[in-house]
């Protein structure tokens, strides 16, 4: 447990770890019973017995028997036995342990009564028949310890009515009968147990797996409803595994993958339950008091989970995005884990939150953001993303260095979406790659224009961290700039801190594949993240972009952060923009610190490509008078 837990809601850690195992052989129960189904609930197996004692009993009034015979006594001991097997089916999952307990030591006695008066050996058969099945009993529904009682009951039961009723001389035979069906229905009942936990367990965390999570909850919702309580179904998808599977291998991944399965298992109470519902998907089914406060068991769940985990020689640690879904009166298995895994996926794409309660308005954004994601489909299909260019200026002159492209949904009902909105819609339905692919062939065309009027301008161009993972992406750029006959020296591909982040490894060998390429590489929203400086010195970057966060509150005194960006950058030898200039204050604060170039709507908004051509050429002609204006000779003045 990790330190500022609540302690109303945190046993201490020895009496968790005893409530683990607890909860540990209570689930190997609740797993086996629910493996058999509910035909197979321990009242319908007792409800059998006793219906097999009333049969035998009955069944020893019709045979040979010997003078010994209480024919009162069995006949009423075979007749109670059909009401209670009866009341067994309609009653029976009410019942308590020793209820159970109980009623089998009694039906074993119903059945023993039936076969104990006949005296006849002939009988042998079928009593080995029935003592194997009330072994396979015991072992099927109650862990070894618990069943040796049963079966030596069974065994001394079966023993003294042979030794007593039966031939006297040949009683020895009868024990080794016992105990051969003893063993028997012991080897067989494990094997039975074990093939069922096989079915219903997760063999890498030894958690219980999704068909028998599916199975627990719906039980324990049919119970919910009927004591009129609610219980809680959680989703947790780890964050960052996949890089640690790809870099550390999938050793290395098992191994992480187990112990945040015993992580997670020891942050719930003893009557939740905890599964895995494949990869790094897990799923909690919350009882208790956790039900009410899901909360609670989050904050638990992310404080633990983010802790350095030793893999070997590496040191990893992984985050984790949670949602969670509250029961009501009327809610179905299947719709309790749709709307856990809609809180998660909403939680996993917030940057702040780790988690979510999913509520009514999530279900409607959820609605809305499908439908953005299939007009965003058709948008791509059918040309509508188009690109604005905003000047990136030297702040010294005014003039014109570069543009950056940008990406631009003018929606036909919604009007402008900004690319905040559906940058995130496209990356997560694959269609990044050919709003890529349009925005870097728009840029390569407006490349080769630019150089016509001002040569060396730059034109900058984003890349999603979705693009950033296609191996097949350096290749695509090299055909589009061939076929747009674009000088790749004057291509900036401007990538962002986080998405450098997510997987160093192959984020530097794309970047090397394309710098090989002959263009640039920027780095945007640098600071606001955190990378360390031996990152930023094994990637190949040429620029460094000022988070315009960094820029806000520079007039105001915040300058510290910008100071120190626009040092480093001096110190590896790269250019550094400052991002979102609007005032002259910011300007003035920013040349002072020795920053030169930056783009924001104190210099121009985004435009259009026509308007871009022309705003370009004004301000080039603008730099070209007052050239001219500087070299002219001074005109000698009256009187000279």
């Amino acid at each position: 447990m990790t330190a500022g837990t609540n302690e109303a809601d945190a046993a201490p850690v020895q009496d968790r770890r005893r409530g683990r195992q607890v909860t540990a052989e209570r689930l190997r129960r609740r797993v086996i019973h629910e493996g058999w189904g509910r035909s197979a609930h321990m009242s319908r197996y007792l409800a059998l017995l006793f219906t097999a004692g009333g049969v035998m009993g009955h069944l020893s009034l019709q045979l040979p028997h010997s003078d010994q015979i209480d024919e009162v006594g069995i006949r009423l001991s075979a007749s109670a036995a059909f009401p209670v097997a009866a009341l067994l089916l309609l009653l029976g999952k009410r019942m308590t342990p020793w209820m159970i307990h109980l009623l089998l030591a009694a039906g074993v006695v119903v059945v023993s009564l039936g076969i104990a008066y006949t005296g006849n050996t002939a009988q042998t058969s079928i009593t080995a028949i029935f003592y194997i099945w009330a072994v396979l009993f015991a072992f099927t529904f109650f862990t070894s310890l618990q069943a040796w009682p049963h079966v030596a009951f069974i065994a001394l039961a079966y023993g003294l009515v042979l030794a007593r009723f039966g031939d006297q001389e040949g009683y020895a035979q009868w024990f080794t009968v016992v105990g051969t069906v003893a063993v028997t229905g012991y080897v067989v009942g494990r094997l039975a147990e074990h093939n069922t936990r096989l079915a219903v367990t997760d063999a890498l965390s030894g958690l219980p797996n999704r068909r028998s999570f599916d199975q627990m909850l719906s039980h324990e919702l049919e119970r919910a409803v009927r004591d009129g309580r609610s219980v809680c179904v959680g989703i947790l998808d780890l964050d960052g595994f996949k890089s640690v599977n790809d870099t550390l291998g999938h050793a290395c991944g098992d191994e992480l993958l187990r112990i945040c399965a015993e992580r997670i298992a020891g942050c719930v109470r003893g009557d939740d339950v905890v599964a895995r519902l494949g990869g790094d998907e897990f799923a909690l089914l919350l009882l208790g008091p956790g039900a009410h406060r899901p909360e609670v068991v989050a904050q638990r769940l992310v404080e633990t989970l983010r802790r350095p985990v030793s893999l070997g020689e590496k040191t990893v640690s992984v985050s984790a995005s949670i949602g969670f879904a509250v029961s009501d009166a009327h809610s179905s298995p299947a719709e309790l884990m749709r709307n856990a895994d809609l809180a998660m996926y909403i939680a996993k794409a917030s940057p702040l939150a780790h988690y979510e309660v999913f509520d009514d308005e999530m279900h409607d954004r959820a609605l809305e953001r499908l439908e953005l994601e299939v007009e965003l489909r058709n948008a791509v299909t059918s040309d509508a993303i188009t690109v604005a260019y905003q000047p990136i200026v030297s702040m010294d002159t005014g003039e014109v260095t570069g543009v950056e492209v940008l990406a631009r949904w003018d929606h036909p009902a919604r009007g402008p979406i900004p690319p905040a909105q559906f940058i995130p819609v496209a990356e997560r339905t694959g269609a990044i790659g050919k709003v890529g692919e349009k925005v870097f062939t728009e840029a390569c065309r407006m490349a080769t224009r630019l150089q016509a009027i001002r040569p060396g301008l730059t034109t900058t161009v984003n890349l999603s961290p979705v693009q950033l993972a296609d191996p097949e992406l350096a290749t695509t750029f090299r055909q589009i700039i061939r076929r747009e006959g674009a000088d790749p020296a004057t291509i900036v591909l401007e990538v962002t801190e986080s998405g450098l982040m997510q997987d160093v490894t192959a984020a530097a060998e794309r970047l090397r594949e394309l710098k090989q390429l002959g263009v640039r590489v920027a780095v945007d929203d640098f600071g606001v993240g955190h990378s360390s400086l031996s990152y930023l010195r094994n990637f190949p970057v040429d620029v460094l972009k000022l988070d315009k966060s960094f820029i806000e509150g520079i007039a105001d005194g915040g300058a510290t952060l910008a100071r120190a960006v626009i040092q480093l950058g001096r110190m590896l030898g790269l250019d550094v923009i400052a991002e979102g200039v609007e005032s002259r204050e910011q300007l003035n604060e920013l040349l002072v610190l020795g920053c030169r170039s930056g783009q924001g709507y104190l210099f121009a908004h985004p435009m259009g490509a026509e308007q871009l051509v022309a705003h370009v050429a004004r301000r080039a002609a603008a730099g070209a008078q007052a050239a001219v204006a500087a070299d002219a000779p001074a005109r000698p003045g009256r009187g000279g």
